[in-house]
């Protein structure tokens, strides 16, 4: 996917920005998903960080080890404890 990505972009960058010199800002994701949050009517709450919830419960759910899923956010590390108890 990247050499073919490669062959037809004009940036060294993997996710270039408004110009082929530099890439997108930290914050672009965020504002896109603000953007398309909006207009689908979707909550405030619905952020990017959520997804990372999901994915590590859905992983746990397969059977996934705490070490697999290395989780560090409190609140998982938590349901992990309890899951493994």
């Amino acid at each position: 996917m990247l050499r073919a990505r490669n062959a037809i972009s004009e940036s060294i960058w993997v996710f270039p920005g408004d110009s082929p010199e530099a890439s997108i800002r930290g914050t672009s994701p965020a504002h896109q998903h603000e953007d398309v949050r909006e207009a689908l009517g979707l909550p405030k709450n619905f952020v990017i960080h959520s997804f990372r919830h999901t994915m590590s419960t859905r992983f746990g759910e397969a059977g996934a080890t705490r070490k697999q899923l290395k989780l560090k956010h409190w609140a998982l590390s938590s349901a992990v404890r309890a899951a493994d108890s």
